[in-house]
């Protein structure tokens, strides 16, 4: 079927920044605040079902993402030493606007598996593609299920709880982000450290799945399962109910600093690579994203977007994890 009304996505954005130097000019401080509002998102309408055919794409989301930016640095020297600090800091509110009554109250993303379709949700009043599925309330001490919570906030066995108790469960954008960077030079010898996290995301671990029941999983969901009826357990039993598999059990928080680069380096005198007839020599060796602190028990806190499609942010489905390296190298000029 197709829309002759559909149009592109349009963005309007204001900014309003302030650029602060003092101190000769080592100290320097800037500040942004920004809204921006991507209108006519599109997505696929829903067909009547006497259509016999699929709906068009068409025009009818709008996002809002306001926040701040802030960043601060300090250069200076004591004597042979060279120092720089550099700061950054981004809190950041993310929401959905508006979506067409076309698409009725949301618009289903990301599915995982076999057991939780619809995991992600385009919705009115929340974050763009937050998670949505059952909340629960601690493990049932004699089945070893979890207790599920309906949409009126009632506790219930695994039994009754229903599809439209179906819920909020967090977003995979952080509140803030931050990051910075420190550098110190001293004769020649050099170092540098890169760091960047995140604070307040979630991310839901989608590689654990009705359709993959033999997969491997974290110890973490061994160590905590209950396994004996009247005992108090963290997580659920081995064969717990179906619908913890489209549950908060999966959604961890994906809080996390990251060091990206660790690097130290020295700088050969001239006079003694001038006899080389060389302009200067560097050596150096650097970790590269050697450490990452997290709670979340997957193996990356920063999962890769499932084929680049946005409705699968913060969705782990298992993808190789990001690499640390370890390298060691020379920068020659003549």
């Amino acid at each position: 079927m197709s829309n002759d009304k559909l149009t592109w996505e349009t963005s309007q954005q204001t900014d309003i920044g302030l650029d602060l130097k003092a101190l000769n000019d080592k100290l320097t401080f800037t500040f942004d605040y920004f809204v921006k509002t991507t209108k006519d998102m599109i997505f696929t309408g829903i067909p009547s079902y006497s259509s016999g055919n699929f709906a068009p794409q068409s025009n009818g989301g709008e996002v809002q993402n306001k926040g701040f930016e802030f960043e601060v640095g300090y250069h200076n020297a004591v004597g042979d030493l060279h120092y720089s600090i550099d700061l950054n800091i981004s809190p950041i509110k993310n929401k959905v606007m508006k979506l067409e009554s076309l698409f009725g109250k949301r618009v289903g993303g990301a599915s995982v598996g076999t057991g939780w379709s619809n995991a992600t949700m385009f919705e009115p009043g929340y974050p763009i593609w937050h998670f949505f599925g059952f909340k629960t309330h601690g493990i049932d001490k004699a089945t070893g299920d979890p207790i599920f919570v309906t949409a009126s906030g009632n506790d219930t066995s695994a039994l009754l709880i229903a599809d439209k108790d179906r819920q909020d469960l967090g977003s995979a954008i952080p509140k803030f982000t931050y990051g910075g960077n420190i550098k110190l030079d001293y004769k020649g010898v050099d170092f540098s450290l890169t760091f960047a996290g995140a604070q307040g995301n979630k991310v839901l671990m989608g590689w654990i799945r009705t359709d993959k029941l033999a997969s491997n999983r974290p110890d973490y969901f061994y160590d905590g399962r209950w396994t004996t009826p009247g005992v108090a357990a963290s997580k659920p039993g081995a064969n717990p109910n179906s619908n913890t598999y489209a549950s908060d059990q999966y959604i961890f928080d994906g809080s996390f600093l990251r060091i990206q680069t660790i690097q130290l380096g020295y700088t050969l005198p001239s006079s003694l690579v001038r006899k080389a007839k060389i302009g200067s020599l560097r050596v150096y060796v650097s970790l590269d994203n050697f450490f990452t602190f997290t709670k979340y028990p997957g193996m990356d806190p920063q999962p890769t977007i499932k084929d680049n499609v946005p409705n699968n942010i913060g969705v782990d489905r298992g993808t190789y994890p990001m690499a640390k390296d370890v390298m060691v190298g020379a920068s020659i000029s003549f």
